[in-house]
């Protein structure tokens, strides 16, 4: 069995390396935090950072945008952004670390999930196919890699779910351990991913119920239903109890920083709205369009072929699917402007190419052989086309065209540099425009401060420059300042950098 394991990883991770070697993958581990939603990038990346320079207590996170000297905000639980600043502690800072530290989790879900599909199906080829056609989603290609912690909670809840198959199976509290351990850190990291421990608590009902007995000799699925149910709800207790905690140092520290609220969609012209506007921008950025046809084929077969599905995957795919409606209604208003939120919600589609490779197994096992490969044929090609259509997506994603739609901040990216040699200290307080983002100037120059956009009135600059603590300010545009704000500062610039000039203020 060990022997299998080390064939079946093998092969994975090299089929992983021809993935990625096709996709040009390799190419982008080196950049800063870029392209679509750079500035939720910058967001998680500053808190590493922080983490790093400034202060390690766990507890009190901290942001590049803090004029008052203080930069404390509550988020989703740093477990990613900690573990970054650890590795920039042992290795220095380097953003590849961080774009590598989520790949890792990513893939060693992505492993694991591998694993559970070959227990199941005894086919290395059926197996990857199996998380190819789950994997090949453009939006979680481009990710995969960078700097938002939605990756790593996918990867965490697909260990969880091999790990839970495994306890199931064996009734060995160490695997239940291990499975409560990786899911409890993926909600923590994303809130969405608590739907695991709802459909474990769904599980424990229906066992109750005998729904497992009549395929499984009569036996229970979850011989300590007691214990599961107390593990499950001290898990979803903690979870909110962090994202309690972080609201708490959200509105202590006056920080706007991180979504922590969510605005629920009641009102069906506004629902319409948005879903218009997601099937126009996001849609196939989700998945290629044949993905979702082969979805439904799937499902179509799966009801087909019921006597042969596994009444265990099947509750497990089914409640998941039912716990990823709940989410999206409550999120729904976010999945407007953010592509990343879908990621969370995938282990849905990973359980069912791998319900659907089980029931074939079980098919091909009893009746017909061949159909193994038939399916593995099929999923081939459509794994093909699917990666075609991701490659051009991911390429877009880091052209030179999308940069400039999506980042005015190249000229940032060695900013640093400049400052210090011009005696610009990390934690003198900076003011920087025309930055309509959070903090992504701020961050990529390193530099403590706030931020202004073309938005902002005459008053609220005047403010952070003349009453606030800041000591220098950093334009990319001076002729758009003097528009807004008509006083002159030629005598108080002190340099410049690629476009950008750089004023002492104090």
């Amino acid at each position: 069995m060990k022997l299998n394991k080390i064939i079946a990883a093998a092969f994975f991770l090299i089929s992983v390396h021809f993935l990625f070697t096709y996709l040009g993958f390799y190419k982008q581990l080196h950049r800063r935090p870029c392209s679509v939603h750079s500035w939720a990038q910058c967001e998680r990346a500053s808190i590493a950072l922080n983490y790093y320079q400034v202060d390690m207590n766990f507890f009190l996170p901290k942001i590049h945008k803090n004029l008052d000297g203080q930069g404390i905000t509550g988020l989703e639980f740093p477990f990613v952004n900690y573990s970054v600043a650890i590795i920039y502690k042992l290795f220095g800072f380097n953003e590849f670390y961080y774009r590598m530290f989520v790949l890792c989790t990513l893939l060693f879900g992505l492993l694991m999930f591998y694993f559970l599909s070959y227990s199941l199906t005894k086919n290395y080829l059926l197996s990857l196919a199996t998380i190819a056609l789950a994997y090949f989603s453009p939006v979680l290609l481009f990710y995969s890699a960078n700097f938002l912690p939605d990756t790593t909670s996918l990867g965490f809840v697909l260990a969880a779910w091999f790990f839970a198959i495994k306890y199931f199976n064996t009734s060995s509290k160490k695997f239940f351990y291990l499975f409560f351990g990786f899911a409890l850190l993926a909600a923590l990291v994303k809130i969405t991913s608590l739907i695991i421990f709802g459909v474990v608590i769904g599980l424990v009902i229906l066992d109750h119920f005998r729904f497992f007995h009549k395929t499984r000799n009569n036996t229970e699925l979850i011989a300590n239903k007691m214990m599961v149910l107390l593990y499950s709800f001290a898990a979803i207790a903690i979870v909110f109890g962090w994202y309690k905690y972080a609201g708490w140092l959200s509105e202590k520290y006056h920080s706007d920083a991180f979504l922590l609220n969510m605005k629920v969609v009641t009102d069906k012209k506004e629902a319409m709205a948005i879903w218009k506007y997601i099937q126009q921008r996001w849609i196939n950025d989700y998945y290629p369009e044949d993905s979702y046809y082969l979805m439904c084929y799937v499902m179509g077969a799966l009801l087909i072929g019921a006597k042969f599905v596994s009444r265990l995957l099947f509750a497990i795919t089914f409640l998941t699917f039912l716990g990823s409606c709940c989410f999206v209604f409550l999120l729904f208003f976010q999945f407007r402007n953010h592509d990343y939120y879908v990621i969370s919600l995938m282990p849905v589609v990973f359980l069912l190419f791998l319900t659907f490779a089980d029931m074939i197994s079980r098919i091909a096992n009893n009746y017909f052989p061949p159909l193994k490969l038939l399916v593995v044929v099929l999923f081939a090609l459509s794994a093909k086309e699917s990666l075609i259509y991701c490659k051009g997506n991911f390429s877009y994603r880091y052209n030179s065209y999308n940069f400039l739609i999506n980042d005015s901040f190249i000229v940032y990216e060695d900013l640093e540099q400049k400052l210090r040699s011009l005696g610009v200290k990390h934690s003198d307080v900076t003011v920087s425009g025309f930055d309509y983002t959070y903090c992504n100037s701020l961050y990529l120059m390193n530099q403590t401060g706030w931020t202004f956009d073309e938005y902002s009135s005459r008053e609220w600059i005047e403010h952070l420059v003349n009453t606030r603590n800041a000591k220098y300010m950093v334009l990319n545009d001076t002729a758009m300042f003097n528009k807004i704000y008509p006083n002159t500062f030629k005598d108080k610039i002190i340099g410049s950098h690629r476009g950008l000039f750089i004023f002492k203020l104090k």
